[in-house]
């Protein structure tokens, strides 16, 4: 359900029922759906985006206050139309740390972990 103050309302497949302040572009085609899978269905990330479908996927086994950060993050990239994936993940990033600065935080210490410093330096000489 939208407003005029550009507030989403959606259901995670877990039955809580979430808000989100999203600048949309003034059009909703698919209710974004958010599902929280294990961690070996998106290792080595925390979450993934699928902007035609509307589908959120985050991992469920994160600390609540990153999971909520990392939410956020994937919902902005549905509805995000940049075109270099850089700055889309910088815009991102940026909107999520505003609305959750711990889950920020605590995100940027566990990316610090060798495996995902590895995913991203592939991602970055992949996409470069």
């Amino acid at each position: 359900m939208v407003s005029l103050k550009s507030e989403l309302r959606f259901t995670v497949t877990s039955g809580i029922e979430c808000w989100a302040s999203l600048e949309l572009n003034g059009w909703f085609n698919l209710m974004p759906e958010i599902i929280f899978l294990p961690k070996e269905k998106l290792y080595p990330r925390f979450g993934y985006a699928l902007p035609l479908e509307q589908v959120a996927y985050v991992r469920k086994d994160l600390p609540g206050p990153v999971r909520e950060f990392v939410t956020f993050h994937e919902l902005y990239h549905l509805n995000d139309t940049s075109r270099w994936w850089v700055w889309r993940e910088v815009k991102a990033n940026v909107a999520a740390a505003l609305k959750h600065p711990l889950g920020f935080i605590i995100c940027v210490i566990m990316s610090l972990a060798p495996y995902r410093l590895k995913y991203y330096w592939k991602r970055l000489n992949s996409k470069a």
